[in-house]
């Protein structure tokens, strides 16, 4: 399939490469200046298996990828068990970046981002159970309060979605709430942008529903019955006040008032079931889509479609927006030129090197600063997308 895009020019690929495994999360590091960062996640089920072992004794492993997206390669490489969503803090915690992994042992992986000799690489700070065993972890999302400590939340595979405090010093979590919100999987979960005691919970049993944490938990303050299929993905316009956006394997993508949770205020149709939606970080008009079987779509804030991207082969899961905006006065700027034919298909010579661990080419993104182009500026955005069988990242601009 190739790149396409309604009422505009073709989405311009800027980097190809290979996962090995099938790829199915990223997401680009938002913290300054660490911007040109991304995190892929990978889930592996093994081969050697019986055919006829229960799906929660089935063994699955992944790995955690960190790129360089400046530099186009590979800066380390982690071992986990299968990894279903990675989510780094949306501002620095304890001073430092976080992300974390959930995994398809039910846990959560917690890292910090440090600066070491051989430049950025990611070092484990927590580790913890949050869902029975046999269970996945499949969601998760942070709440970083003005004041006081951070909130995480995470869905898991028995319908279950969990609420967990961090400690100040962001090594310990602590678990809030937790309830059985749905009948099967719980695919997503999120938190209302300006609330950390209201949390959106989407599942396989076509529920859509809202609880505040303070309350009793088998009193959800909504429950809508609008989606056709499975609940997939949710997210909280942190743009626009009010606002919520959903997606279903029914192929549509939701906008709501959360003043008025009876029925939605757009029903826009999406080809292949929407997984995963990321708002723009400056742009209302913009909303990208990781739409499994049908690609990757920017809709408008009414969910017309304005650009597509269809490089992908296989299942689109992954999909995020690069912040680097050059907002702290330009001084993070990396080399977002389309890359030679060699890094664009991920041929790096020293992807090997970084992830064995020598770093010798490992660099901050500070490169020749005449091919600096911002990501994100002006009148173009640059966007990642990830699909699952054919272990493909895409880094694409419009």
């Amino acid at each position: 399939m190739s790149a396409e895009a309604g009422g505009g020019a073709a989405p311009a690929v800027l980097w190809r490469w290979d996962s090995e495994w099938p790829a199915d999360t990223a997401e680009f590091c938002p913290t300054p200046p660490y911007r040109h960062l991304l995190l892929c996640g990978t889930y592996r089920l093994r081969e050697d298996q019986p055919a006829d072992i229960p799906p929660e004794e089935c063994q699955r492993d992944g790995r955690l990828h960190l790129l360089d997206c400046g530099r186009r390669h590979e800066l380390q490489r982690l071992d986990t068990a299968a990894v279903l969503d990675v989510k780094w803090s949306p501002a620095p915690v304890g001073g430092q970046p976080l992300v974390v992994a959930a995994d398809a042992r039910g846990r959560l992986l917690m890292f910090r981002l440090t600066d070491a000799e051989t430049g950025p690489r990611l070092e484990p700070v927590a580790s913890r159970a949050v869902a029975e065993p046999g269970r996945l972890a499949l969601a998760l999302e942070w709440f970083l309060p003005a004041v006081g400590p951070a909130r995480l939340a995470v869905s898991d595979s028995s319908g279950a979605v969990t609420v967990l405090q961090l400690a100040e010093e962001g090594r310990e979590l602590t678990v809030l709430w937790t309830n059985v919100c749905h009948g099967h999987e719980a695919w997503t979960c999120g938190f209302k942008h300006s609330d950390g005691n209201v949390v959106y919970t989407g599942g396989d049993d076509l529920l859509f529903r809202g609880y505040d944490i303070r309350l009793d938990p088998a009193c959800p303050v909504f429950t809508n019955r609008s989606h056709e299929a499975g609940v997939t993905s949710v997210q909280s316009d942190y743009l626009t006040e009010h606002t919520l956006r959903t997606g279903s394997y029914d192929e549509h993508l939701y906008t709501w008032d959360d003043r008025a949770m009876r029925r939605p205020l757009e029903r826009a149709p999406l080809p292949g079931g929407v997984w995963r939606i990321k708002r723009h970080s400056r742009r209302a008009d913009h909303v990208l889509t990781a739409c499994m079987y049908g690609g990757s779509h920017v809709t408008d804030a009414a969910g017309a479609v304005v650009a597509s991207f269809l490089e992908h082969k296989s299942i689109v899961y992954g999909a995020d927006w690069c912040r680097l905006d050059g907002g702290g006065g330009g001084e993070e700027k990396v080399d977002m030129t389309p890359a030679t034919d060699s890094s664009a298909t991920g041929d790096d010579s020293n992807a090997a090197g970084d992830a064995a661990g020598d770093g010798s080419d490992v660099v901050n993104g500070d490169g020749d600063t005449e091919r600096q182009r911002e990501c994100s500026s002006g009148d173009t955005s640059v966007a990642v997308t990830c699909s699952f069988y054919d272990h493909l990242l895409c880094l694409w601009e419009i």
